[in-house]
């Protein structure tokens, strides 16, 4: 008897513990049709919507929507779903963009991949207001008062790349940072960046007629310009691709300012001296200071990421 009273004190004990922890993650519910959030077992979003997708990994804000029905055609009646959803803070409070110079909002759109991009860890997202988008902090601060017509994320939680249509159609790209200073001019086809070295390669190919192709810092200088297309660049390397009259590769010693021609169709840099190199359909492993290469190990190693 003694035996089992322990076991049952143990167990009641336990229980306890687990009763009295506190829920970080809130809950969804419904009431009726509707749904709200609760935290604790305490009501914090009533229910008053159709669909609430869940809080981002950091708990912070979730997005709040109800259905919009309209047809999309006049002589085809057929109904279209489509949402207007508010971002909610686990106190309620909704985040309000003020769009033009009279009016704000509290509705945004979903798009592709908006539900994706705000529950992530990052600690900002970005918010649709009809075809525009602003970069906002998950605190609800606004970092582009002036929208774009599109925000991407970079391997640097702090850069962003933004997306300007001109006039004509055109797509030019530029780069920001979180308290919306211009690190690199809106006026490149192509933008990525070398987290690992701090340096961002910007490419010109397609929106300059003869225009180079530039690396930047982090700060926003210019380090190097080539009208050769740079492939990337490292603190010790540019790889340039050149296309015409063949494929292959020329990597520039920035020190020595030595240059050493590479046989190839893609490269990818990996760490220091080592790069991943595509050849005839093959994946090696280059090191350019002993210009020696090492097949892939196909069941080891992962192939590269090429969309760096």
């Amino acid at each position: 008897m003694v035996k089992h009273a322990l076991i049952v004190i143990i167990i009641l004990a336990f229980g306890h513990v687990s009763v009295g922890q506190n829920e970080t993650r809130p809950k969804t519910f419904f009431k009726g049709n509707k749904m709200g959030c609760t935290l604790n077992g305490n009501e914090i979003i009533p229910p008053l919507y159709d669909t609430i997708f869940d809080f981002d990994k950091t708990n912070t804000i979730c997005m709040a929507c109800n259905e919009m029905k309209k047809g999309n055609s006049k002589f085809i009646k057929i109904q279209v779903k489509a949402f207007e959803c508010k971002y909610l803070n686990k106190s309620n409070q909704a985040l309000f963009i003020k769009h033009t110079d009279k009016d704000s909002t509290d509705l945004f759109a979903i798009h592709k991949n908006t539900i994706k991009q705000y529950q992530s860890g990052a600690n900002h997202f970005v918010a649709s207001v009809g075809s525009k988008k602003y970069l906002v902090s998950k605190s609800f601060q606004l970092v582009t008062p002036a929208p774009f017509n599109e925000i991407y994320f970079t391997q640097c939680q702090n850069l962003f790349i933004t997306e300007t249509k001109t006039q004509n159609s055109a797509i030019l790209l530029g780069l920001i940072n979180t308290e919306n200073k211009l690190i690199v001019p809106s006026e490149y086809s192509k933008i990525k960046v070398n987290d690992r070295d701090s340096l961002i390669i910007a490419c010109s190919s397609q929106s300059k007629i003869n225009g180079e192709d530039d690396v930047y810092n982090y700060q926003g200088k210019k380090v190097h310009s080539f009208k050769r297309h740079i492939e990337n660049a490292t603190k010790k390397y540019i790889i340039y691709h050149i296309f015409e009259p063949n494929e292959y590769f020329i990597i520039l010693d920035r020190k020595s300012n030595e240059e050493k021609p590479v046989n190839g169709q893609n490269m990818v840099y990996l760490k220091d001296d080592l790069f991943a190199l595509k050849t005839d359909g093959d994946w090696f492993y280059f090191d350019v200071v002993k210009n020696t290469k090492t097949p892939f190990d196909t069941k080891k190693d992962k192939k590269p990421d090429t969309n760096e």
